[in-house]
């Protein structure tokens, strides 16, 4: 790889961030990005660079272009091409830099390579070269992305940024335009929350299709978790369950406590206890809730509603995830294993109430579903 024989640095931005290309870490001053990409990822991680592009274009520092084979200066990637192979024997072709985009950065404006033009949002400066020296025009402001037309630029800006001043009141996703989100209403919302069978309505198509499988015993397509035997009527949810549970992905980070989560979903949810704003109150015990669903799940335990029952010993449960944790009980199947005896177990809970008693000291492996022991008993 070209990147590994001179002193440029890939990068990504994030808002007004500066973003590490490797591990996601977030920086205000450019400076400190570069100290931290060579002093953490440089060396090893160039030569696997192919992993980590996720974007038509890498966008690289090259401020202080020098050559690494002989420490010269250069001013262009490719004037460092052309250098290699003239002074180096290498043979890159210059169509190389056609995947590249250079920038030369600093802390008070952005220049445009191309033409010198200074601009003082990175924003501005992508959405300049995309449209002027690409021919690409839809592209993210916020991360630089580009698309093929505007309505993948408004889907990613949605489903990535949430973006848009137009809330879905159900699942509080943003829209750019009003249209859009009353389209949103109708299709996911309005016209699949009653049953087909009772007209019972539900705050959503899911909840909808739980209350089919649980009262009119209607078959449901499973998605099941090889590592915790949790199913799902979704692949994307299995998908986004082993990313968030066992795989422990969380590239989302609050900027006011540094806590980092799976989603802008889960990261607005963590926001509202750095808030005392509580609106919802309960009724019956005066208890106070910052979101109308917890609320809602909450008076179910008043109301004593058990709407999940457990086809096989009729047992009844408030929540659908609890009837989830319960089925395996039915099961034959042992999931769960202790890595210092060897002993499976059909849940987690009750091989980690194994660990505690039996080997006293012990810590979860949550992505292979194991408990290594800290201490051995002799």
């Amino acid at each position: 790889m070209i990147l590994n024989k001179s002193s440029a640095i890939p990068f990504r931005r994030h808002g007004s961030m500066h973003k590490c290309f490797f591990c996601e870490k977030c920086y205000l001053h450019v400076a400190d990005l570069r100290r931290h990409t060579i002093d953490k990822h440089l060396e090893k991680r160039l030569y696997n660079i192919e992993h980590y592009i996720t974007e038509p274009f890498i966008k690289l520092d090259i401020t202080d272009l020098t050559c690494k084979l002989c420490a010269e200066g250069l001013e262009t990637l490719k004037c460092l091409i052309k250098h290699l192979n003239k002074h180096h024997n290498k043979d890159y072709p210059e169509i190389v830099s056609q995947s590249i985009i250079c920038f030369k950065l600093t802390d008070k404006d952005f220049g445009c390579l191309n033409c010198g033009k200074k601009f003082k949002l990175f924003g501005t400066l992508l959405l300049h070269i995309h449209c002027e020296h690409l021919d690409r025009k839809y592209v993210c402001e916020a991360c630089g992305i580009d698309f093929r037309n505007n309505s993948d630029l408004l889907n990613h800006t949605q489903d990535v940024h949430s973006i848009g001043e137009y809330e879905c009141t159900y699942c509080l996703k943003k829209f750019i335009k009003e249209r859009r989100r009353n389209i949103h209403v109708k299709n996911f919302h309005e016209s699949r929350r009653n049953c087909l069978l009772c007209q019972e309505t539900f705050r959503s198509k899911r909840e909808r299709d739980r209350h089919m499988y649980a009262t009119h015993s209607q078959q449901m397509p499973w998605y099941k978790c090889d590592k915790c035997a949790i199913k799902f009527k979704v692949k994307r949810l299995l998908t986004e369950h082993i990313r968030r549970v066992h795989l422990k992905e969380k590239n989302v980070t609050c900027e006011i406590c540094g806590m980092r989560f799976f989603s802008n979903t889960t990261l607005k949810l963590h926001k509202v206890r750095h808030s005392d704003a509580k609106p919802f109150e309960c009724s019956t015990c005066n208890k106070k809730f910052p979101r109308k669903s917890a609320l809602e799940l909450h008076m179910r335990i008043h109301t004593n509603e058990r709407r999940y029952v457990c086809k096989i010993c009729g047992k009844a449960f408030i929540q659908w995830t609890s009837l989830q944790y319960h089925l395996p009980h039915h099961s034959d199947e042992r999931n769960f294993k202790c890595v210092v005896c060897e002993k499976a177990f059909k849940t987690k809970k009750t091989m980690l109430r194994h660990c505690t008693n039996v080997h006293r000291k012990g810590n979860v492996d949550t992505a292979g579903g194991t408990v290594s022991s800290q201490t051995r008993l002799h």
